[in-house]
């Protein structure tokens, strides 16, 4: 059977259910969560290249948020942190999250993909160095960290490009290395459409200078 998901009007009310497949074609609303982690003593952020052909239209491996995916039918939205166990194996509570609050977004893609999301949004701050992430194979190729300043950098047009490090299972081992970023490899909509990567970044640098919860994110 189909992963099924809630479904919901334009206004956040639940009205029924549908398959994961069904949403995307006919352009149900549904919910998803996001979560980005960050590391505060490197003051970096952690994303995720996802693998290629892992959606029915073509893709390149953009750089995307950390982890993040749709929620199944009757999950409460704390259920979402199982994203982060099942992408790089971060065993986290619920309550070490910091809430970003929610994105609604719309994007077609193409006619049989429709993206009408509630993205519920989170920060996870971590110590953990990246080749201790275990990478989910079937959908993550690699991690990419990079300086938070330097992101904020990139993404408003103030350089052309940053250096990074990428971590990859290749085989049955980790291959790490220094690697380039220009603005594009990032998922084109997330810094066109609402600029919700640059926001992000900046959300990230606030928390890590020490800003609450409800002033980090705009």
């Amino acid at each position: 059977m189909e992963e099924q998901v809630d479904t919901y009007n334009d206004r956040y009310e639940h009205i029924g259910t549908a398959s994961k497949k069904a949403v995307h074609k006919t352009g149900q609303w549904h919910r998803s969560f996001i979560c980005m982690l960050i590391n505060p003593e490197k003051k970096t952020m952690i994303l995720q290249c996802k693998v290629e052909n892992l959606y029915n239209f073509d893709r390149p491996d953009y750089v995307d948020f950390t982890a993040g995916g749709h929620y199944q039918v009757g999950e409460s939205i704390e259920d979402g942190i199982r994203e982060l166990r099942e992408e790089v194996g971060i065993k986290a509570s619920f309550s070490e999250l910091i809430p970003l609050g929610v994105r609604q977004t719309a994007h077609t893609i193409n006619d049989s993909f429709i993206e009408y999301e509630f993205q519920h949004i989170f920060l996870y701050s971590t110590t953990q160095t990246l080749d201790g992430f275990t990478l989910e194979k079937t959908e993550v190729k690699s991690l990419v960290e990079l300086d938070i300043q330097e992101g904020i950098d990139l993404l408003l047009g103030k350089k052309d490009e940053v250096t990074a490090t990428s971590i990859a299972v290749i085989g049955e081992k980790k291959v790490q290395k220094n690697i380039t970023l220009t603005r594009k490899e990032f998922v084109p909509s997330y810094i066109t459409k609402d600029k919700i990567f640059v926001r992000l970044f900046i959300a990230a640098k606030r928390f890590i200078d020490g800003d609450t919860p409800e002033e980090i994110f705009v």
